[in-house]
């Protein structure tokens, strides 16, 4: 499965809010798979924006704002991320 297929999937089914030891996982696991060790940084780096000063409640707001952020880092991470 490639890596936007999973992030996608990942987005469909993981509640951020409820799961959080998931999403961390999943993070982990992003982040492991990155052999060239810039692209890993990068993505550490754009998980670590992606996270910042986001509270992780199950408000509605907080997920609507994870979601327009979550857009955002897929269009960051998608340039360095593509398999050529």
């Amino acid at each position: 499965m490639m890596f936007f297929d999973k992030v996608t999937k990942a987005k469909k089914e993981v509640n951020f809010c409820s799961f959080q030891d998931t999403y961390a996982e999943l993070i982990r696991f992003l982040v492991d798979s990155q052999t060239d060790p810039v692209n890993r940084q990068r993505l550490v780096d754009a998980f670590d924006e992606l996270n910042r000063n986001m509270p992780m409640t199950g408000e509605r707001a907080n997920r609507i704002k994870f979601r327009e952020i979550f857009e955002k880092y897929i269009v960051e991470v998608r340039g360095f991320l593509l398999v050529k």
